[in-house]
């Protein structure tokens, strides 16, 4: 039987079930015609040969038919061999292994076939078919050896680059850590259960006020006594839920923590006792059997400016709205795409409508008067493109009559095809304006039926002299024919005009009667 000859990577065996063993494919480059066939006779058995008689049909069968091994004379018609190898190798276009074949035992030539890229060098000759069918095994198993180390290095470099890369970015993530620690002021802690002890980073240290003890184990009950006492029971409660087993160990509060006043040492200035906020998440880590709890760690944060900040914000929106009801003023927002609404107290108050009654148009439509819903209608659809919204409109109060009442709103949000989403305003009762108005536009009308009928010429100007009204009477004495625009001066005498400019002047001037 035909010995097993290691298969080569680019013969992989074929599925099934009874695959027969591999035999590898030998390329025999000889220009001798007797050579070949003796060397075809004593590889049949173990080896399918291929023949080439010269170099270049040689190389050309190499790289075609791609050969497993390569058995190459050295001196042939067309070339040198080993030259040819070395260059193509050198090109990366020839990777089989090559036994050499010589005519004599030279051992310049063997150093120079070894360089050139051979693996075994054969006298012919000197060698039996035994021999060299056992030649071109060892080649072909050194072959697979060394495939396999070329392997093994080429995923042990991948291995130690991505190593490379991982331990690169595990620095640059602890920098960007360290980085966002610093910047974000968190202050980091680490809880021993077992041992009832903490341990805090520099930053939790200043925060609760412990200068000079990060790093170094504390009793839990010193981080215990800064909590607020308002807050105390919900700080524990909170604990409690997460040192359970049945629960997830998280915890997320904002509580309030007191820091006692603090004499000028080496840590600081003296500090007077402090209230601040803080901000935690905590995780707890529970043992195998999900029975007690052994660590957590804890991470804070101070929040004390934007709690104040907030503070000032709600005592603003607080005096906002005081001020609102005192100015009777109602807010509201529209919801467009949802289409809701939500009114303060005081839309609901300055409408006579019942805190009960849905916040929207529907609910006004029942106490405006029947001939001023369509204004509003058509002012309300021409603010949704430009934005802004003013309306006055009537309403039947049941306990004040008639009011009148100024809308006023602007688009505050659209959508990103740029519809509106959310608009926002205020309502004001301007009943007393509009009876204002309602007086003088009455007052002028008396006052215009008068001057007309007076048997007396009347007439107003602007502060420069130009007349902008005059009555019936005037028309009557100058003779002119009544007109609007300036009157100028033809109704004067010439030889008066400028006496009466001069009167006008002086008059203006010292706020005196111009006669």
């Amino acid at each position: 039987a035909a010995a097993t000859t290691p298969a080569p990577a680019d013969h992989p065996p074929e599925s099934g079930a009874a695959a027969a063993p591999v035999r590898a494919r030998v390329l025999v480059v000889d220009d001798s015609p007797e050579d070949r066939e003796i060397y075809r006779l004593d590889l049949a058995a173990d080896f399918d040969v291929i023949e080439a008689a010269g170099l270049a049909d040689g190389l050309r069968r190499w790289r075609d038919e791609a050969p497993d091994c390569v058995l190459l004379d050295q001196r042939l018609p067309d070339g040198d061999g080993l030259e040819r190898i070395a260059a193509a190798r050198a090109a990366g276009a020839a990777d089989a292994p090559v036994v050499l074949l010589t005519g004599l035992a030279d051992t310049a030539l063997a150093v120079r076939a070894m360089k050139s890229g051979c693996v075994d060098l054969l006298v012919k000759g000197q060698f039996s078919g035994n021999e060299l069918r056992q030649a071109l095994r060892s080649t072909l198993a050194r072959a697979v050896l060394e495939r396999q180390l070329r392997e093994q290095r080429s995923q042990l470099t991948a291995s130690v680059e991505t190593l490379e890369r991982t331990l690169a970015a595990l620095r640059a993530s602890e920098a960007r850590l360290k980085l966002g620690i610093q910047v974000g002021a968190l202050a980091l802690a680490e809880v021993d259960y077992l041992r009832d002890e903490v341990t805090l980073s520099a930053e939790a240290a200043q925060l609760y006020g412990l200068d000079g003890a990060a790093g170094r184990p504390l009793p839990r009950s010193m981080l215990h006594a800064r909590f607020h006492p308002d807050d105390r029971p919900l700080v524990m409660a909170a604990l409690a839920r997460a040192l359970d087993p049945a629960g997830d160990g998280g915890l997320a509060l904002e509580h309030r923590i007191v820091l006692p006043a603090r004499a000028a040492d080496e840590h600081g200035p003296a500090r007077p006792s402090q209230v601040r906020w803080i901000a935690v998440r905590k995780q707890v880590s529970f043992d195998a059997a999900r029975s007690r709890p052994l660590s957590a760690m804890l991470a804070a944060r101070d929040i004390t400016p934007r709690r104040e900040s907030q503070a000032r914000a709600q005592r603003s929106e607080e005096t906002l709205r005081l001020a609102h009801v005192a100015a009777g003023l109602g807010e509201w927002t529209w919801d467009i795409g949802e289409a809701a609404s939500t009114w303060s107290p005081g839309m609901y108050e300055m409408h006579g409508l019942p805190a009960d009654v849905p916040a929207s148009y529907e609910s006004l439509a029942t106490v405006m008067l029947p001939t001023d819903l369509a204004r509003v209608q058509q002012r309300i659809a021409e603010s949704l493109p430009t934005g802004y919204y003013t309306a006055d409109y009537r309403i039947r109060h049941p306990a004040l009559g008639l009011r009148w009442i100024m809308g006023i709103g602007r688009v505050v949000e659209r959508d990103a095809a740029g519809q509106p989403r959310r608009m926002t305003g205020i309502a004001l009762d301007i009943t007393e304006r509009k009876r204002m108005e309602e007086r003088l536009t009455a007052s002028e009308a008396r006052f215009a039926a008068l001057a007309q009928a007076a048997p007396l010429i009347l007439y107003t100007t602007d502060a420069d002299g130009r007349c902008d009204f005059v009555n019936a009477r005037f028309w009557e004495v100058t003779g002119l024919p009544p007109h609007a625009g300036p009157l100028g001066t033809a109704h004067l005498h010439p030889d008066d005009v400028p006496l009466l400019r001069e009167s006008w002047r002086v008059a203006r001037a010292r706020g005196t009667t111009h006669e």
